[in-house]
């Protein structure tokens, strides 16, 4: 059994465009075997395209027009004609504007995708919390009651940059969740500085593909963002990254000559925390408040997720200009 030629069909050739769906060609094919025997597959893997071939016309020669934005869609047989030699199949080729490979996964030369080399989706939103203002935005002068001491209860909403990126992925251990979940990253990671970025969630959700006839996970992973904090250390700016706390020096006690002392009201201890400067002394009404920065999140190594590097910024530059006219 052997194809014994491939040609176009001299009517066989369509096409169009429209407003959604954009271009589409269609290419007609006769292949003749020299068995009726010959069946289906043959027929059309003897014409040796795959998936993620872009246009050309004609098929079997030299082209005489192509476009690169087009891409195969679909292989039909749509009819078999018996002759006295073999038979003759009529194959139908199409091609349009959807590119497989960019969101399901590139196509290799035998015609199956690779769920796992597809490029991982990303949708980015913002996530909002309630935070507590210490100064004034515009004089940056520290927010305080009457008596000099900080105002409690003005509140905003503090906005994260949070974005989700999801790939699929061959196995995921659910020890990985505990390992990155509430952590931020330890080192610099896509371009933003150490513990400014948290793992928030990860969520693996396992299916069956049929592509490589086993089951592979669809994962996603969220992560927050957060800009670093300019604050004032007696009289210096001191920057400290996003997801740091901010919690006001306070106590009952003070730091005297190296000894914790009771804050005394009058001669009995204050039952309320009292602020203090940064040498850890009471503070004076003259004072401002004094503001510490913990870590809460532990850190983690986030360039073992293996991300590419242009995770957050592929995208279609702007064409270029076109060339100035002849005068």
């Amino acid at each position: 059994m052997a194809i014994t030629e491939i040609i176009e069909a001299k009517n066989g050739i369509s096409g169009g465009w429209n407003l959604q769906a954009g271009r589409r060609f269609t290419v007609k094919l006769f292949v003749h075997a020299d068995d009726r025997d010959t069946g289906p597959q043959a027929l059309i893997e003897a014409l040796g395209l795959n998936v993620g071939d872009t246009y050309r016309y004609p098929l079997t020669r030299t082209a005489t027009e192509t476009n690169a934005r087009l891409f195969l869609q679909d292989i039909s047989l749509d009819g078999v004609e018996y002759l006295a030699s073999g038979l003759r199949g009529t194959v139908s080729v199409a091609f349009g504007p959807y590119d497989p490979s960019k969101n399901e996964g590139p196509v290799g030369p035998d015609g199956y995708r690779d769920p796992f080399a597809a490029p991982p989706q990303v949708r980015g939103y913002g996530e909002a919390e309630e935070e507590a203002v210490l100064k004034d935005v515009v004089t940056g002068a520290p927010l305080l009651n009457s008596a000099g001491d900080p105002l409690p209860g003005v509140m905003r909403p503090r906005s994260t940059h949070v974005v989700e990126v999801t790939r699929v992925e061959r196995f995921h251990p659910l020890f990985r969740i505990t390992d990155y979940k509430d952590h931020v990253n330890a080192t610099a990671w896509m371009g933003w500085p150490s513990k400014s970025v948290l793992c928030m969630d990860i969520q693996p959700s396992r299916r069956w593909e049929p592509e490589v006839s086993g089951y592979v996970w669809d994962v996603t992973y969220k992560f927050g963002f957060r800009q670093d904090i300019l604050s004032e250390e007696e009289g210096e700016p001191v920057l400290y990254t996003g997801w740091k706390k901010q919690v006001l020096d306070a106590g009952l006690r003070q730091k005297v000559g190296g000894v914790r002392l009771p804050i005394l009201d009058g001669h009995s201890p204050v039952s309320a925390p009292v602020c203090l400067k940064p040498d850890g002394t009471k503070a004076g009404p003259d004072d401002d408040p004094h503001y510490l920065y913990v870590d809460v999140y532990e850190t983690a190594e986030f360039a073992d997720f293996g991300f590419p590097a242009d995770l957050f910024t592929a995208g279609t530059p702007e064409p270029p200009p076109d060339p100035p006219e002849e005068p």
